[in-house]
């Protein structure tokens, strides 16, 4: 969720947004890892994960300060591993349908609530994610 909403991923957001709350996970949780940092929904394990993947987002590499926080919360080096793994995959997946622009379904309505976008300029810029209204157009 976190690197669909940074990248302005609409597709992987909104399909992601769908599957997430099917499973019965709070939608105040996902709408959380917008700005997670504020966000007391979060405990030490997946505020670490969020760090490294807001680093891997803005440098192409995790800081070696997520990863002392990633160690002491996820403990077994093959996490470690997936971790990057599952940030690469889903980073990839991000860019691949932004290059593409692949559509949504027909009658799948694009998200995000309140009509609130990460603007595509802001990512990775240091200052932290910036928001824009959205006609619930593309992000793009």
């Amino acid at each position: 969720m976190r690197i669909g909403w940074t990248t302005g991923a609409v597709y992987e957001w909104t399909q992601h947004w769908s599957v997430a709350t099917e499973m019965g996970i709070d939608e105040a949780d996902l709408l959380g890892v917008r700005d997670w940092r504020s966000s007391e929904g979060f405990g030490p394990a997946e505020r670490a994960v969020l760090a490294a993947t807001d680093d891997s987002l803005e440098t192409g590499v995790i800081s070696d300060e997520s990863w002392e926080l990633c160690r002491l919360q996820l403990v077994d080096d093959s996490l470690l591993v997936e971790l990057v793994a599952v940030i690469g995959n889903w980073s990839l997946f991000s860019n691949l349908l932004r290059s593409l622009q692949v559509p949504l379904e027909n009658g799948v309505a694009s998200w995000p609530p309140e009509g609130l976008a990460v603007l595509a300029q802001d990512v990775g810029d240091g200052e932290g994610l910036k928001t824009a209204k959205t006609s619930g157009a593309l992000w793009r």
